[in-house]
């Protein structure tokens, strides 16, 4: 400038927007981490399934059928092989295995139980298979396959919230008996720490056990090998993310908590200090008059 003097430009700052914008080049494993977390959520709660046809129904229901009419096979199959059981089992007295009688009984009716097992189990496997090409027939990606999934995931969400809800319950008891010398803040704590370490642990196990059990689904419609692929790591990704979801908000929800109990005991001590400090002035204060 001709006088001299230096002129501070002050840069604009960026918007709301362009820093949501700048967000995933600048950040791109969380950007990617947030984005399959939206997936997950969305094929949990919001994703849809193709609608199963009126051609479908009835070729299930025609595979069905056939289904009953080998469970009714099933039926007299295992009626003879609890008969043969039941024989055999008279012969079953207490250490009969050391009894030459009774052993003898026992192998001379084994044969039968082993023949009418094996008439039993390969009845059931063709039971299995029909109901395998039953749901075959709506596919895995159908309403019935999606819904049976979430099924599975709900059913082992809520038991590993029960067994949480159970350990809390066991700890707040040992907690409690063993309280005698200690503050309420620091009880309190505690159980909440307990609390949220009971709910990490039984939704992960929860997530672990549904993985275990989603293969055997997945088998009952016959799906090909990549529908099979792609469907578990979906309905994966999906229960992790409703188990992060969940477990954000009660983290999130115990950490509120614990700063609001902490902060209300600080407050209530500096409001103890604050009357005794009044206290002593006013004792000093009396003392000063009465010397004067």
């Amino acid at each position: 400038m001709p006088d001299g003097t230096a002129v501070v430009t002050r840069q604009a700052s960026p918007s709301l927007a362009v820093a949501v914008f700048r967000f995933p080049q600048r950040h791109p494993r969380a950007a990617g981490f947030f984005l399959v977390w939206l997936l997950g959520l969305y094929c949990a709660f919001l994703a849809r399934p193709p609608a199963i046809t009126d051609e479908q129904t009835t070729a299930f229901k025609v595979k069905v059928q056939e289904a009953e009419v080998i469970l009714g096979e099933l039926a007299r199959a295992e009626q003879v092989l609890m008969e043969a059981e039941l024989e055999q089992q008279q012969f079953k007295v207490w250490f009969w295995r050391f009894k030459p009688e009774a052993r003898t009984e026992v192998e001379a009716r084994q044969p039968a139980v082993d023949a009418a097992r094996a008439v039993a189990r390969e009845i059931q496997g063709r039971r299995d298979k029909v109901l395998r090409e039953a749901k075959a027939v709506l596919g895995l990606w159908s309403e019935a396959g999606v819904e049976e999934g979430r099924e599975l995931f709900w059913e082992s969400f809520n038991s590993g919230k029960v067994f949480a809800q159970r350990q809390t319950f066991i700890d707040s008891i040992f907690t409690i008996l063993d309280s005698r010398d200690r503050d309420w803040i620091s009880m309190l704590l505690q159980l909440l720490f307990q609390t949220l370490i009971n709910f990490f642990t039984g939704l992960c196990a929860s997530v672990f056990i549904f993985l275990l059990q989603l293969p055997s689904l997945i088998w009952s419609y016959q799906a090909s090998v990549w529908s099979a692929v792609s469907f578990f790591a979906l309905a994966g990704v999906a229960a992790v993310s409703v188990v992060a979801a969940y477990l954000g908000l009660l983290f999130g929800a115990g950490g509120v908590v614990a700063y609001s109990t902490v902060h209300l005991v600080v407050q209530q001590a500096a409001r103890l200090e604050a009357g005794r400090e009044q206290q002593r002035r006013r004792l000093d204060y009396d003392r000063r008059e009465h010397h004067d």
